[in-house]
């Protein structure tokens, strides 16, 4: 199961094999064979660039995962007649999973069953109220003020002009991880605009306008 988040070993390799820093490498090598060793002072601003790129995504990598709200790391696995449990990075495509009361759902499924089944989803769209899941339920309608956000969900891409910044790079990991979501996933249910002026502040934004 992707978390959308590198692992430390991709981000470090990311900075360091590039073709920046592996031409620079070849040029290093030049000036070595040359022997003129006072001229390796650029391979210094190289190894500060890649080092200052890593610890900025390492800080972001970070930030996005303590912003994960999947605290769970084992799930219930139906496999013929039995339940195993295991990890939720073992979870693969088509598995059957178990859901009780007091469990987290750590992955985005679809029901098969439900004998009144209700999920808690007010760490996702700040709704306090549980919401009823039925099996193969496409017709729950979604609710947004955003046209931005439902364009985003009816393309399925995150689609931002937003450049990568030091200051940026929190709000564009979340984007990119965004973006990685909508493209492995579809959403079905209808999508309707928030009426503000009709209906009132949407719930979700209670205190945060």
């Amino acid at each position: 199961m992707n978390t959308g988040s590198r692992s430390k070993a991709q981000i470090i390799r990311s900075h360091t094999i590039t073709y920046f820093n592996i031409l620079n490498l070849v040029l290093a090598a030049l000036v070595v064979i040359s022997g003129q060793y006072k001229n390796m002072l650029f391979m210094g601003i190289v190894i500060f660039n890649s080092l200052i790129g890593i610890i900025q995504e390492l800080k972001v990598k970070s930030l996005i995962d303590k912003l994960s709200v999947i605290t769970a790391t084992k799930a219930k696995r139906i496999k013929g007649e039995e339940i195993e449990e295991i990890p939720i990075s073992q979870i693969q495509k088509e598995d059957c999973l178990l859901v009780t009361a007091g469990d987290q759902i750590v992955a985005d499924c679809t029901v098969l069953t439900s004998d009144g089944l209700e999920v808690n989803e007010s760490l996702l769209t700040g709704e306090s109220v549980p919401v009823l899941k039925k099996a193969g339920d496409t017709t729950t309608t979604i609710y947004s003020d955003s046209r931005t956000a439902q364009s985003w969900v009816r393309k399925g891409a995150a689609r931002s002009t937003l450049e990568y910044a030091p200051a940026t790079a929190a709000t564009k990991a979340l984007i990119d991880r965004a973006d990685l979501w909508l493209h492995n996933n579809r959403i079905m249910n209808p999508i309707v605009k928030w009426d503000t002026e009709a209906w009132g502040e949407i719930p979700a934004d209670f205190g945060r306008k």
